[in-house]
């Protein structure tokens, strides 16, 4: 619903971010089910003038599987509009942040990862070290939304740490 992502948009400056899930270049819907005819930069172009602060772009191909971040459709959307994109799905180590940090000034923003994180395949603070080596993102506001409460601003210190459940220095120290 484009209407509702520009008012939640107006309301929250700065955080809304909006997911755009794609298979083999086009968008996909209903938990990754249906496949769209919609390319995803058709898609994501709809929202350059809503205000938002982001594409959260995920390859569901990829996603959970650490084949390894596509990296060059993540470039390609990113050189296709005009709103930071952040990159998901399928990260496999140090290798996909390092890749992705290359194309910042394409407009990638950041890169989450869940599975090489978890299994230790991917150290946090090597991530970071290479994600953001001047400590630039770890400060920027990022849009956090929750289930069960108001969507509210987070920083990236501040969404490690709720992830965590504590500071990621603690996480480090473990």
């Amino acid at each position: 619903n484009p209407q509702f992502v520009r008012d939640m948009a107006a309301a929250f400056p700065g955080g809304i971010v909006v997911a755009v899930d794609a298979r083999d270049g086009m968008v996909a819907t209903k938990g990754w089910a249906d496949i769209s005819t919609t390319p995803v930069e058709d898609l994501a172009r709809r929202f350059e003038d809503a205000g938002v602060a982001a594409l959260l772009f995920t390859d569901v191909g990829r996603d959970g599987l650490l084949k390894g971040c596509n990296v060059q459709a993540t470039v390609d959307l990113a050189r296709a509009v005009d709103i930071p994109v952040i990159a998901s799905g399928g990260v496999a180590g140090i290798g996909d942040i390092h890749m992705l940090a290359i194309h910042a000034q394409d407009g990638i923003e950041g890169v989450i990862t869940g599975r090489a994180l978890y299994d230790g395949r991917l150290d946090l603070a090597a991530a970071l070290s290479v994600a953001s080596p001047t400590g630039s993102l770890v400060g920027a506001p990022i849009g956090v939304a929750f289930a069960d409460e108001a969507p509210r601003a987070l920083t990236f210190q501040g969404a490690i740490e709720l992830a965590l459940g504590h500071s990621p220095e603690v996480a480090m120290a473990r």
